[in-house]
């Protein structure tokens, strides 16, 4: 707004949020974290930073400690997520000059949508899912994932989204362990979304586990 360009560079090895002025490049929320959102960056339409009709910016960003998204005032620094109403999943921002946020948003075990927030003010309001309601999947059929990590090659350390067994009716013998489905999405710079997935649903509702590779 105020005619400094803002732009995402992954100048740190991350995708973090800079402005250059004058010749200056800063970093406006250095770190080791993903602003950039779930597709590559040669897909148009992202938008995972906005500015307020006051001037303020906004971000999105991936925690991976969390496995969920987080949205930071830079402004203040002060971050919101889950604890202050907004889903799991989120990007895709757009203000209005009423203050409110417009976004695309989800959660595991609800269909993505298109969600109304105002900021710090109570729990974001889905104005229109992207599934009827009469297709809507009832809670005991659906699958919770836990992030984990493991080791891998060269010494890193790789993370995935475990989706455990989930059918209120049906429970597997104790001690039995569940057949296991590994998932691995496109790439090259793109990440897994955790947002509900009918078709991953599909099989841990039937017996099976599924690890969703996030890298």
């Amino acid at each position: 707004p105020s005619g400094v360009l803002h732009f995402i560079a992954d100048l740190s090895g991350w995708w973090n949020l800079y402005t250059w002025d004058s010749g200056s490049i800063q970093n406006l929320y250095p770190k080791d974290a993903e602003f950039a959102g779930a597709a590559p960056g040669w897909q148009l339409g992202q938008q995972n930073y906005c500015f307020l009709p006051d001037g303020r910016c906004l971000a999105c960003f991936a925690d991976r400690d969390l496995g969920a998204s987080r949205l930071v005032d830079l402004s203040t620094g002060k971050e919101y997520g889950q604890e202050e109403g907004l889903p799991r999943y989120f990007g895709g921002m757009n203000p209005s000059p009423d203050g409110h946020l417009y976004f695309l948003g989800g959660d595991p075990a609800k269909a993505p949508g298109l969600y109304s927030w105002s900021l710090g003010q109570g729990e974001a309001k889905m104005l229109l899912s992207s599934m009827k309601e009469d297709m809507q999947v009832d809670d005991g059929y659906i699958s919770k994932p836990e992030l984990i990590e493991f080791p891998t090659a060269n010494g890193e350390t790789a993370y995935g989204f475990y989706y455990p067994p989930s059918n209120c009716d049906f429970s597997a013998p104790e001690g039995e362990a569940p057949p296991l489905l590994v998932k691995a999405h496109g790439g090259p710079t793109a990440q897994t979304s955790i947002v509900f997935n009918p078709a991953l649903q599909f099989w841990t509702s039937r017996g099976f586990a599924v690890l969703d590779v996030d890298y």
